[in-house]
C-alpha cells in the first residue's frame, strides 16, 4: 500500500490525450465533473501476459456515464506522468487490454468514467499490474570453428510455436559488448552462417528467439569457435643468378601438405620491388619453379604463397627474393691490326672469361648508314688474317664474343685498317 501510494493520482496533473490509441496525442486540460461516479477500485482485476495487460471491473449503472478513460504509467519512469491509454464509450464495457508491453514489467493504471458532455470523474487510485516475464531462448547452441573466414551457428528449434524469428549476436571478446549480426525467420529454421570474419580469430555467439508480437526471449547461452588459420607464409631460399633468360626459385614445403592445394608465383613489377602479381600456378608437389625472361642481365624479385583447400592465401608479408638473368659476355678488345703481303691481320684479346669463340665484323669503305658489314665466323683463336682486301682500299672490323650459351657480347669498338 505504500508504494501504491506513491503514484496516488492527482487528477490535475492527468494529462490527457484523445483517441483510443496508446500512442500519446497532444495533451489538453482535462474536464473534471468530481459528481460523476467512479470505477470501484475493488472490482478492478487483471491477468497479463508477457506483452499485454488486460484489465477487467464492474460497470458503473449510472445515467450520466457514456464511458471510461484509461491512463497508464511507468513507475520505474522516473518523472513520468500518467498518459491516457484508451477509451471505451460504452459504459456497459467492462473489458480492455494493453499491447505491446515488456516483458517482467510493473505498469500502473487508473480508469474515470466519462459524460456525455465530455466531463469524466476523479480516476480511481492506480492499480498496479505486471507483465510476465520473458521466456528462454533455445536450449541448444553450437559454434563451427576451423571454418575459413566464417563460423556456422547451429541450435535447437525452439519449443514455443509463437517464436518466429532468431536474432543472432556476436562478440569477438569476453569484454565487448553483443552486437546483432543478423536474423534467421521460422521457427524451425536453425542455423546461421556468419561470414567475412578474420583468419585465427575467436567469436563468441548467442541466440535471441523472437515471437511473432515481438516479444524477445531471454539469450542462450554463449558459443565460443576460433576461424581457421591462413597457411604458413613461405619463404623463398634461392633464386639464380646465372642462367641465360631463365630464373629458377626455390622454397621449402610446408610440413603439413595435407592443407595445401598449390602454390602461387608472384613476381613484382618490371624489374621493381613492388606491385607484386600472380604469374603462375605450381602443384603441392613441386618446391622450384623456372620463370622464363627475355632478357639479359636482368634482375626479378619474387614471393610464394601457398593456397590451402579451402582457397586461403598465406601472407604476401614476407621478404621478396632477387633472382638475375645472365648478363651478357664482355666485349673483346682488338689489341693489333697490321697489313701483309696480301692480308690484314687483326688480333684481339678477351675481357671476359666466358667467351668461347667469336665472330668479327668487317666493312669495306667508310662505315655509314648504308654500310653492310660481312659476317666473320666462328673463330675459336683470337687472330683472324683477311686476304680478301683490295689494295687502296680501307676496312673497318669489329669483334664479337659468344659463351657456351650463345650469349652474344656487345661489339668491340671499331678498328680501321687501309690496305
Amino acid at each position: 500500500m505504500k508504494r501504491l501510494m506513491k503514484y496516488i493520482f492527482i487528477s490535475s496533473l492527468i494529462v490527457l490525450f484523445d483517441g483510443c490509441s496508446t500512442k500519446p496525442s497532444q495533451a489538453v486540460k482535462p474536464k473534471v465533473d468530481k459528481t460523476l461516479p467512479t470505477v470501484d477500485l475493488n472490482s478492478l482485476k487483471y491477468i497479463s501476459s508477457m506483452s499485454s495487460i488486460a484489465l477487467e471491473w464492474h460497470p458503473v449503472n449510472d445515467p450520466r456515464v457514456v464511458g471510461y478513460n484509461i491512463y497508464k504509467a511507468r513507475p520505474s519512469k522516473t518523472n513520468k506522468k500518467f498518459i491516457k491509454a484508451g477509451k471505451l464509450k460504452n459504459k456497459n464495457s467492462s473489458h480492455w487490454s494493453d499491447k505491446r508491453l515488456l516483458p517482467n514489467t510493473t505498469y500502473l493504471y487508473s480508469i474515470s468514467t466519462v459524460s456525455k458532455d465530455g466531463y469524466e470523474s476523479k480516476s480511481t487510485l492506480p492499480f498496479e499490474t505486471k507483465t510476465q516475464k520473458t521466456f528462454t531462448s533455445v536450449p541448444f547452441v553450437v559454434a563451427i570453428s576451423q571454418l575459413a573466414g566464417q563460423t556456422k551457428v547451429m541450435w535447437k528449434p525452439h519449443i514455443n510455436e509463437a517464436v518466429n524469428y532468431y536474432i543472432i549476436q556476436r562478440k569477438e571478446k569476453k569484454d565487448n559488448s553483443w552486437q546483432k549480426i543478423g536474423e534467421v525467420e521460422g521457427r524451425l529454421s536453425a542455423e546461421y552462417i556468419d561470414t567475412d570474419l578474420d583468419s585465427d580469430t575467436i567469436y563468441y555467439y548467442r541466440v535471441i528467439s523472437k515471437t511473432f508480437d515481438d516479444i524477445k526471449s531471454y539469450p542462450s547461452k554463449a558459443v565460443r569457435s576460433k576461424t581457421k588459420k591462413l597457411p604458413k607464409a613461405i619463404k623463398p631460399l634461392k633464386a639464380t643468378t646465372s642462367l641465360p633468360r631463365k630464373i629458377i626459385i626455390k622454397w621449402k614445403k610446408p610440413k603439413n601438405l595435407k592443407t595445401i592445394q598449390r602454390y602461387e608465383i608472384y613476381r613484382g613489377f618490371g624489374n621493381t620491388n613492388h606491385l607484386y602479381s600472380s604469374i603462375a600456378k605450381v602443384s603441392k608437389d613441386k618446391d622450384t619453379y623456372t620463370d622464363i625472361v627475355n632478357s639479359d642481365g636482368a634482375t626479378r624479385f619474387y614471393k610464394v604463397v601457398a593456397i590451402d583447400n579451402d582457397n586461403q592465401q598465406s601472407t604476401l608479408d614476407v621478404p621478396s627474393l632477387a633472382g638475375k638473368t645472365l648478363s651478357k659476355p664482355l666485349p673483346p678488345v682488338i689489341t693489333q691490326a697490321k697489313t701483309g703481303g696480301n692480308f690484314i691481320q687483326i688480333e684481339w684479346k678477351t675481357v671476359d672469361k666466358r667467351a668461347k669463340y667469336f665472330y668479327v665484323y668487317k666493312t669495306k669503305g667508310a662505315i655509314g648508314f648504308l654500310s653492310k658489314p660481312i659476317k666473320i665466323g666462328k673463330i675459336n683463336s683470337k687472330i683472324l688474317r683477311d686476304k680478301d682486301v683490295v689494295s687502296g682500299e680501307t676496312y673497318s672490323y669489329k669483334v664479337q664474343a659468344v659463351d657456351k650459351y650463345g650469349l652474344m657480347s656487345e661489339k668491340s669498338i671499331v678498328t680501321n685498317v687501309k690496305y
